[in-house]
């Protein structure tokens, strides 16, 4: 989302820069002389395809140490003879 934010004078980052500054609550910053992007899509942006929404579920695994720390938090596990955790 940051991205978007920097690039927010791109029809294609429309949709993610309005919902990044909905989730930093700066509505404000939508439509209007002093906002950052319009109130309405123009049909440019309305045309690009989305790209889906990411999963933020509980269940979701994150990119890193998703299995590095899958054995809990009170087991203690063995790499190379060593204990770790």
């Amino acid at each position: 989302m940051q991205r978007a934010l920097m690039q927010f004078f791109k029809p294609e980052s429309y949709f993610t820069v309005r919902e990044a500054l909905i989730q930093a609550g700066r509505a404000d910053l939508i439509g209007g002389c002093n906002g950052l992007i319009p109130a309405q899509p123009s049909k440019q942006a309305a045309s690009t395809p989305r790209p889906p929404k990411a999963d933020l579920s509980s269940n979701a695994r994150s990119r890193h140490g998703s299995r590095r720390w899958a054995a809990g938090r009170g087991e203690i596990r063995r790499r190379g003879g060593r204990e770790i955790g």
